[in-house]
């Protein structure tokens, strides 16, 4: 018991070092990471292993934080000269997105001479769908506009820079013209995942086979997520299982059919290690991300497992592989892909580690595998909804009738036909499962929108899974899990929402008017995500129409019960109407930089939000991972 509770507090070190609102300062977080590990395996069987497990899983994080320290700009760079080497490509239906690791950046056209730099970066540019592409390890020259990745838009919204800080990439921007300067001959498994992609030309192929995301359109995507089905497209246990399932029939036919292998032992054996090699290139082919690393070190487990004799469902395997993954990179811990493969799996392990084999007739196999069907969706649905709710602010309420309709359709159709090649075929067969996920999508409330889920009632949810895993006492754990999800529910619905929004830079302003959000612009070049972040927080639908807060002469004035705000991107309004602004505001918030020392109103400054009550909660943007005070200086005087 004190192991499980050691590694479930190995994980909270490490997500209290990633969601605090600041930086710690942390000297010598190496010696201390290794005084920790040592303690702990010191007192492994002493309730302070569990102390020690904390404390490491912290100072671990903080290290491996500082480690990486990857270069970024500090600030946009505008039609620059960039040369490097083709790394990746990613495909999506509106664009496509080129990573380049580049040895050179140019000043542009708006720097200066010293403005370039030699820094080795990993870089990734957008392009359009229809634009002629560079090959995988090709070198080219592009002419770019470069940004800095940003921080949130919004309390608990998505962090690109520390997304693209633990992702090895510097900067972000769009390509505007390209060349080819140097081609490279072909021969590594990048260069295999574009030739395929090529040739099978099919969203379907990327998607199930190469691991590419957002393969599909938007609509269909929205027909799958409310089924339930969207999982299946990102390559994780699912297709692990079903890959080295077949793979593993196909070699063993084969071995039963060689009397040289079946002399010497069981042909089961040889096909076993024959799939596993198959699945470790499937591995690399699709790209190797996070939720497939965790099924290919499971299946290679579970191979192992039945090679010897032992137990395949194993809460012990599985910790194993979570551990191995999290001292490879303990960010994974707050990635949504690895969250929602361990919660299903932890929750698959616990519910049929149970079952005992017995021998039974047909058709009760039948009712057993249907029984098995129904189970390991609600199993997998109860174990990943806190965590779908968190990230995507929804609930599927009809996940179980999409998975139990369109599941053995990918399992045994599509998938199938997919691996062979033959998209034309399974392209037919997805249109019939589309219809279905269609309709599951015409149905009441079939994506239901909740509010934002803040991260103690995620806490709280998670303690009430961990109950219902580790309680051995039926009565208590019904209790104890009911409870942990009503307070997390209670907590949900007593949480204020923001009424008052700022993006980081001041050029876009939200208000909560009846309701609905309004903004101080149709369009924010800058901040392009923030309307849809911000209408999440407010519990409205992302992508509909902004509606515009009325400002008279460039100036905006907000006027609430408890509070007034003033608000103006133009320099003119400002220096004309300052000494009213600060008599009669509680807040000035503006585009322009305001040193005014004598003003009653607070001057607020950097991404933050405003309650009803007055209050003022700031978004977190002074992390390792974010853009440094160091270089906000030289920012300034680069400027």
């Amino acid at each position: 018991m004190n192991s499980a509770f050691a590694l479930f507090s190995f994980c909270a070190g490490i997500a209290i070092y990633f969601t605090l609102p600041l930086e710690p300062s942390v000297a010598y977080p190496l010696l201390i990471a290794a005084l920790c590990a040592a303690n702990f395996f010191v007192w492994r069987k002493n309730r302070a292993a569990i102390v020690f497990a904390l404390l490491f899983g912290f100072f671990y994080s903080a290290l491996y934080t500082r480690l990486i320290d990857i270069p970024r700009i500090t600030y946009p760079k505008r039609d620059i000269e960039i040369s490097g080497i083709v790394k990746g490509i990613d495909y999506t239906p509106d664009r496509i997105r080129i990573f380049i690791k580049t040895s050179l950046i140019g000043a542009g056209a708006y720097g200066r001479p010293e403005d370039a730099t030699t820094t080795p970066m990993l870089v990734r540019l957008s392009m359009a769908a229809d634009s002629q592409l560079p090959g995988i390890g090709d070198e080219i020259t592009a002419t770019a506009t470069l940004f800095p990745p940003r921080a949130a838009d919004s309390i608990g919204g998505f962090d690109s820079a520390e997304w693209a800080y633990f992702a090895g990439i510097s900067a972000t921007g769009v390509i505007k013209e390209m060349s080819v300067t140097n081609p490279k001959p072909k021969s590594d498994i990048a260069t295999l995942r574009d030739y395929m992609h090529h040739q099978f030309r099919s969203p379907l192929f990327d998607s199930l086979v190469l691991g590419y995301k957002r393969t599909m359109t938007a609509e269909e995507n929205n027909a799958w997520k409310a089924a339930g089905v969207a999982h299946v497209f990102a390559i994780s246990g699912f297709h692990m299982t079903l890959v080295g399932g077949w793979l593993f029939a196909i070699f063993y036919f084969l071995f039963r059919a060689m009397p040289a292998v079946t002399r010497r032992s069981s042909a089961r054996y040889p096909a076993m290690i024959c799939a596993w090699f198959g699945l470790l290139f499937y591995l690399f082919l699709s790209g190797a991300n996070v939720a497939t690393q965790r099924a290919f070190l499971m299946t290679s487990f579970v191979f192992a497992a039945f090679m010897f004799g032992r137990s395949v469902f194993s809460m012990r395997n599985a910790c194993i592989v979570f551990v191995a993954l999290l001292l490879a990179c303990p960010h994974y811990l707050l990635q949504a892909g690895f969250q929602l493969s361990f919660s299903a799996i932890f929750g698959l392990i616990w519910y049929f580690s149970g079952a005992k084999y017995a021998k039974l007739s047909r058709w009760q196999k039948v009712k057993r595998g249907i029984k098995a069907m129904v189970m390991t969706t609600m199993v997998a649905t109860l174990f990943t909804g806190p965590f779908i709710a968190y990230h995507f602010n929804m609930v599927q309420i009809y996940s179980l009738i999409g998975n139990l309709l369109c599941l053995p359709i990918f399992s045994f159709l599509i998938m199938p036909l997919v691996l062979l090649g033959r998209v034309e075929w399974a392209g037919t067969v997805y249109g019939f499962a589309l219809d279905i996920a269609r309709w599951i999508e015409t149905l009441p409330a079939a994506l239901l929108q909740i509010p934002r889920v803040s991260g103690p009632a995620l806490t709280l949810m998670v303690v009430g899974l961990l109950c219902l895993i580790m309680v051995k006492n039926k009565r208590m754990q019904i209790i104890a899990t009911a409870s942990c999800f009503l307070l997390s529910a209670i907590w949900i619905t007593a949480s204020p929402r923001p009424v008052f929004y700022a993006s980081a830079d001041h050029e876009l302003i939200g208000l909560v008017k009846d309701g609905k959000l309004h903004f101080n612009r149709n369009k924010a070049s800058g901040n392009n995500f923030a309307f849809d972040s911000w209408k999440l927080s407010n519990f409205e639908q992302a992508g509909t129409i902004n509606l515009r807060i009325k400002c008279e002469k460039g100036l905006c004035e907000i006027n609430t019960e408890k509070w007034n705000l003033a608000y103006t991107q133009k320099f003119i309004p400002l220096l004309n109407n300052m000494e009213k602004l600060c008599a009669e505001n509680d807040f000035i918030v503006s585009y322009l930089k305001i040193e005014a020392p004598n003003c009653r109103a607070e001057i607020l400054r950097g991404g933050f939000v405003i309650y009803k009550s007055g209050k003022v909660e700031y978004v977190t943007a002074n992390r390792y991972w974010h853009i440094r005070p160091k270089q906000n200086t030289d920012r300034t005087a680069e400027q």
